[in-house]
Parts: C-alpha cells; structure tokens; sequence
C-alpha cells in the first residue's frame, strides 16, 4: 500500500482536528448523518415505547441527552418526567421539552433517583446506566421497564484496528442484565441481543466524530494519539465504499409484578 505524502498528512491532520473541535450538543449526530448508517436492529425500540405509553399517565425517559427522542413522540403521557446528569445536555433538553409540558430534571451520576417510590407506570432507557433496585422503587405495581444497551463487546474491531488497549471491563450483556434484573425483583417480559450489528462509515472524518463525542469508547482517544492508526483507515477507506463495524446491542423489557 503506498504512503501518503507529506502535504496529504498535513492537510489530513487539519482537517481531522476541526472534526475532533466541531461542536456537539445533546445527543445530535447530524454532521456526519450522510457519512454514516447502521443496519436495523431486530427490534424497535421505539414501537416498543409507544406501546407501552399508551393509555398511560406516567413516564420516565433517564439520561435523555438533548430530549430528542421524547421530542420525536407523537404523543406523552400527561406526566412525563426526563433525567439528565450532562449539565450541557440539561440546558438542551429542557428548551426542547419544556414547550412539551416535560418535566427536565438534573442528576448526579450516583444512581439514585430523585422520585418518590411508586411513581411511574413506564420508566425507559436507552444507552444509560441504571441501578435495579433503583428502578424497582421508583416503578409502579406492573410498572414496565425497557431499555436498550451498548453491550461490552461494542466496536470491538473498530478498537483493534485502532490498536486501543482496552482495560479490563466488566462484562455487559443481555444474559447479565436480566440477571441484575430478576435480582431486583422484575420480571422479564421481552429481551433480543446482537453482536454482528453492522455499523457503515464514508469516511475517517465520521469516525472521528463518534469517538469524540462518545468518549467511553475509547476514553484516551485524540488525533494525535492516534494519528497513524487513522491514516491506515484513511487508506482502507479509499479502497472500499464503506468501513464496517460490529456493534453489541442488547434490549430488555420487564415488568413490576410485587
């Protein structure tokens, strides 16, 4: 494979570093909308949250980043709270939810939830970190959790190709949830998983993107320090239409049946 020229890799680097610089807010992935596309997962999360919302009073959304996915909902319960513990995040979803009589509520990242218990009749989450338990109290009798994850073996090819040395994390997947979950004392009314989900990028630039404003991915990652490892990518991506990568999603929806 032949190397880039000197004046390629300067006028590389530049434009990844106003990438890495662009700014970012909510949970927007605009800027590389054309750049990047992701396979269908076997289930729809949404459908999934319209169903359950349905005739009901009450709903939860955690960590709704910018609120765009309650905003995207044809139709909220009369109570419909959203947690969010990014203080950016906060700001963004508030102006777009509180024309929409939602309730825009600032946390720590503790876990603990500031509710009363038996508050809710749905309590959803996508891509967050939650407590059982915490769930367990906050959720009505036959109260209904779903929640979609990023399961621990997320982009593991992505990592390698970068040459990232992931540390050793805890295992996160479908059948350790539903563990934590029937512990906390739910039960499971629907789970799917995939590990092979296949995720497409144009170009490095889009990479770039999401391991900037995704940063548990590969929490080290800059231009700099990775600087080589994209240019490879950069190559690969010129040989072929797209980058593929494997993403690990998992979805669980329980019910609060005591």
């Amino acid at each position: 494979m032949s190397k880039l020229p000197a004046k390629s890799k300067g006028e590389l680097y530049a434009r990844w570093k106003r990438v890495e610089e662009f700014p970012f807010s909510g949970w927007d992935f605009s800027f590389a909308s054309t750049t990047t596309k992701t396979e269908p997962l076997p289930w729809d999360y949404r459908k999934e949250v319209q169903k359950a919302i349905e005739r009901k009073e009450t709903l939860l959304d955690m960590d709704t980043g910018g609120g765009e996915f309650l905003a995207s909902l044809p139709e909220l319960p009369v109570r419909t709270f959203a947690t969010e513990s990014y203080p950016p995040n906060v700001t963004c979803a508030y102006q777009k939810l509180q024309p929409l009589n939602v309730h825009v509520i600032q946390v720590d990242e503790s876990g603990v939830l500031p509710f009363m218990s038996s508050s809710f009749e749905t309590i959803i989450n996508r891509h967050s970190i939650y407590d059982p338990k915490e769930i367990y109290r906050i959720a009505k009798k036959n109260g209904i959790f779903i929640t979609q994850q990023v399961g621990s073996g997320d982009w593991h090819d992505l990592k390698s190709a970068l040459d990232y040395q992931n540390t050793v994390a805890d295992r996160w997947d479908l059948e350790s949830a539903s563990e934590q979950i029937r512990q906390a004392g739910f039960e499971i009314m629907a789970k799917n998983e995939v590990t092979d989900n296949r995720s497409y990028f144009k170009d490095v630039e889009a990479i770039i993107y999401y391991m900037i404003n995704i940063p548990w991915v590969i929490p080290d990652f800059s231009i700099d320090k990775y600087f080589n490892k994209l240019l490879a990518l950069h190559r690969q991506s010129i040989a072929q239409e797209w980058l593929i990568f494997l993403q690990h999603r998992f979805y669980l929806a329980a019910k609060k049946v005591a």
